[in-house]
C-alpha cells in the first residue's frame, strides 16, 4: 500500500491543481499499485475538494472521520431552513454569505464553498460572535466553535453524525487540552490529551497498524509543520519525503529536524531543480563527507505534472499573443519586463500580451500600473471611466472600441494599445491550459519558472523564455535561456519573425510529451520507490 499525505494546511483545508498530492494520486491511480490518500488535518469540506479534483473515487481516509465516527457515505446539501431560526428575520444576499437579521440587528451569518453548498454558520449577540457551525460537506454539522462574552473562542466540540460531542478541544488561556466525551472512553486510549496532535497521532498509528505490511510506503507531502505526526504516527512504514515549490520553507525548520527528516527518509523527492539544488546543498551542510553519497542516492527530480497533448490554435490566430505569468513577482521586477515588451508592441500592431496573476490584490495593482504606463507613453489622460482590460476585453479585441469615441487620436491609439494587454486571474490547471490556446509565446522571466506552466506550454507545443535553464526547456529547442534581460527583444524576434524557429520548438516540444506522460512517471515514481 502507498499512503498518500498532503500538506493541504497552508491552502484552506482543500487541494489546489498546482499541488503535488493531487497529481501523484492522478498518476498512481492509473496503475496497478494500490494507494490510499490519508488526511491528517480536519478538513470538513474533504468530500468536495476530492470532487472537484476528480480524486472522490480514489481510496482515501481521514483521521477525524475515526476520531468523530463521521463515516459517511451519503450525501445531502443542507440548506438554510435546516437551521433554527427566529420567525421576523430578515436575509441579505451577497454572493458567497447570506446575513440575517431580525430587529435587534444581526444575529447571523450563512456562508457557502465555491461549490454554494452551505460552509459555515456564525451566530451572533450583539456585536460578538456566540458559536460558528462548521458544516461538513456530505451534509451534516462537523463541529461547533463556542465564544465567550468578551467574543473570544473557549472550547471546540467535535461531533459524530447524531450531532453529540466526542471530543472537546479547550481554546481558553492559550490551551489547547482535549477532553473526551466519558460516554465513548472506549473508543479512546485516554480521557484527556495535552493537545489534538496526540489523538490525531493515535488514530492515525491504530489505522496503520490494522493495514500494514513491510511493502507499505507513506508519501509525505514535506511541510515543517505535520511531518512531525506523521514521524510519530508510523510503525515501520517507508517515508518518502516530496519536496514542492516553496512550501517547506527551511527557516520554519530547525537544522535538527531536517537532517532527522533526511536520515529517517527512504527517499527525498523534489518537483524542480531548485529544489532539487537547494537539498543537494542541505546534505553537504549537514552531513559527513562519509555519509553524503548514501543521502544523494535518495535524491530525485520528478515532477507532479504530466503531459497531455493539447496543440494551441496560435497559428490560425492573427495576433501573436505573448502569455506571462507575473504570480509573486515584485511590481517593480514585472514593471521593467512590461515596459520591455511594450516596446515591441509599440514596434508590431499585431502582439498582444497576456498576464496572468493569482489574486485580486495583484490584478488591481497590475490594472492600475498598466493604464498609468501607456498614458504616460502616449501622453494622454484616459476617461474616468474604467478602462483597465480583462480577460474578456482581451479577446474582443478592437470591436470594445466601436462604442469608445475618443476626442483626440492620440487618446484613441492609447485605447487601441490598451485592448491589446490583459491582465486576469489563473488559479487552476483548466485556466492556465485556456489561456495558452491563442497563445503564440510564453515569457517566464521569474527567478525560478512556473513548473506547471512550463509543462502546459510543452502541451502545448509554444516555445518559452526564461532566465533559467530546466530539464523541461532546452536552449534553441524548445525555447531560449536568456543571458541577461536586455536579450529579451531580440529572442520575441527569434520566434515571431518567420515560422521556422517557431515550428522546431514545437516538432521538439512534441517529443518531449513523451518524456512527461503519467505512464513515464509512474515508471520514475515505481523506480524511486524501488518497486
Amino acid at each position: 500500500m502507498i499512503y498518500f499525505v498532503p500538506a493541504w494546511l497552508h491552502s484552506g483545508f482543500r487541494p489546489t491543481d498546482f499541488d503535488d498530492t493531487v497529481h501523484q494520486c492522478q498518476i498512481f491511480s492509473k496503475g496497478d499499485v494500490a494507494i490510499e490518500l490519508m488526511m491528517i488535518q480536519y478538513a470538513p469540506n474533504l468530500s468536495t475538494s476530492l470532487h472537484t479534483q476528480n480524486l472522490l473515487e480514489i481510496p482515501h481516509w481521514s483521521v477525524f472521520d475515526d476520531i468523530q465516527a463521521t463515516h459517511f457515505d451519503s450525501y445531502r446539501a443542507l440548506t438554510f431552513d435546516d437551521f433554527s431560526w427566529p420567525e421576523q428575520i430578515e436575509k441579505i444576499y451577497t454572493p458567497f454569505n447570506i446575513v440575517v437579521q431580525d430587529q435587534r440587528g444581526r444575529i447571523g451569518q450563512v456562508a457557502f464553498n465555491d461549490e454554494g453548498q452551505l460552509s459555515e454558520i456564525v451566530r451572533f449577540k450583539g456585536d460578538l460572535i456566540v458559536e460558528r457551525l462548521l458544516i461538513d460537506s456530505r451534509g451534516f454539522v462537523s463541529s461547533i466553535l463556542h465564544y465567550d462574552g468578551q467574543g473570544q473562542a473557549v472550547y471546540h466540540d467535535y461531533l459524530d453524525l447524531s450531532g453529540n460531542w466526542r471530543i472537546r478541544e479547550s481554546l481558553s488561556n492559550g490551551q489547547q487540552s482535549i477532553t473526551v466525551n466519558p460516554s465513548f472512553a472506549d473508543d479512546f486510549q485516554r480521557l484527556n490529551y495535552d493537545n489534538l496532535d496526540q489523538v490525531v497521532i493515535e488514530f492515525t498509528k491504530k489505522h496503520l497498524s490494522q493495514r500494514h505490511t513491510d511493502a507499505d510506503t507513506i508519501i509525505l507531502a514535506a511541510d515543517p509543520e505535520q511531518d512531525q505526526l506523521i514521524w510519530q504516527a508510523r510503525t515501520s512504514e517507508k517515508v518518502i519525503l516530496s519536496f514542492f515549490a516553496n512550501r517547506y520553507r527551511m527557516t520554519d525548520a530547525t537544522d535538527e529536524q531536517l537532517k532527522k527528516e533526511m536520515t529517517l527518509s527512504a527517499g527525498l523527492i523534489a518537483d524542480e531543480n531548485h529544489n532539487l539544488k537547494r537539498l543537494e546543498q542541505q546534505i553537504k551542510d549537514f552531513f559527513p563527507r562519509l555519509e553524503q553519497a548514501a543521502q544523494l542516492a535518495k535524491l530525485y527530480e520528478l515532477t507532479p505534472y504530466d503531459t497531455r497533448l493539447q496543440l494551441g490554435q496560435s497559428q490560425r490566430e492573427k495576433m501573436l499573443t505573448i502569455y506571462m505569468p507575473v504570480k509573486q513577482m515584485p511590481l517593480a521586477s514585472a514593471g521593467k519586463i512590461v515596459d520591455l515588451l511594450f516596446a515591441k508592441m509599440l514596434d508590431n500592431p499585431q502582439i498582444g500580451l497576456f498576464l496572468a496573476v493569482t489574486d485580486d490584490d495583484q490584478l488591481a495593482e497590475l490594472n492600475d500600473w498598466i493604464k498609468k504606463r501607456i498614458a504616460d507613453i502616449f501622453q494622454i489622460v484616459f476617461p474616468d471611466q474604467d478602462a483597465n482590460p480583462d480577460a474578456s476585453d482581451f479577446q474582443q479585441g478592437e470591436n470594445q472600441l466601436a462604442d469608445v469615441q475618443p476626442v483626440d487620436p492620440a487618446l484613441t491609439e492609447a485605447q487601441v494599445f490598451l485592448s491589446r494587454v490583459s491582465v486576469a486571474k489563473v488559479q487552476s490547471e483548466r485556466a492556465v491550459i485556456a489561456s495558452l490556446r491563442p497563445v503564440r509565446l510564453v515569457i517566464d522571466l521569474a527567478a525560478e519558472a512556473d513548473l506547471f506552466t512550463q509543462i502546459a506550454a510543452i502541451s502545448a507545443g509554444i516555445p518559452q523564455i526564461n532566465l533559467q535553464a530546466s530539464q523541461y526547456v532546452t536552449d534553441h529547442k524548445n525555447g531560449l535561456i536568456l543571458k541577461k534581460l536586455s536579450d529579451l527583444s531580440a529572442a520575441i524576434d527569434y520566434y515571431f519573425i518567420g515560422l521556422q524557429h517557431w515550428n522546431e520548438a514545437l516538432v521538439y516540444s512534441v517529443k518531449q510529451m513523451e518524456k512527461y506522460t503519467d505512464f513515464n512517471l509512474l515508471n520514475h515514481w515505481l523506480e524511486a520507490l524501488g518497486e
